[in-house]
């Protein structure tokens, strides 16, 4: 979930945000990428009390934010700052014991 959301996180902060600007799928693409992580976190804190779910919150939404401001600043990187941030929400899963699903092999 996790690790699969970060390397699209990743393809996101990679496009040149010029392109973005005229919408189309790419950015519905991408929210329904955000609200998946979101509802990977959700289903966890269940399992997981502990998990800080209103940091992962804030950080998608720090996501969101950046990535609207880099639109009118092709050099800013805040987007990339923001995705960096989830390192955080990382770190505590796997402190806190969720087990990294994104590890286990693909179905055949």
């Amino acid at each position: 979930m996790l690790a699969g959301g970060v390397f699209v996180l990743g393809l996101i902060g990679g496009r040149d945000p010029r392109r973005l600007q005229g919408g189309g799928a790419g950015p519905r693409r991408d929210h329904g990428r955000l609200t998946n992580i979101h509802d990977d976190g959700a289903a966890f804190k269940q399992a997981y009390p502990d998990l800080d779910l209103d940091r992962l919150e804030d950080n998608l939404v720090r996501i969101v934010t950046a990535f609207h401001d880099d639109l009118g600043d092709p050099r800013s990187t805040g987007a990339l700052a923001a995705i960096d941030e989830l390192n955080a929400t990382f770190l505590e899963m796997d402190r806190i014991g969720v087990p990294a699903t994104y590890n286990l092999p693909a179905p055949r």
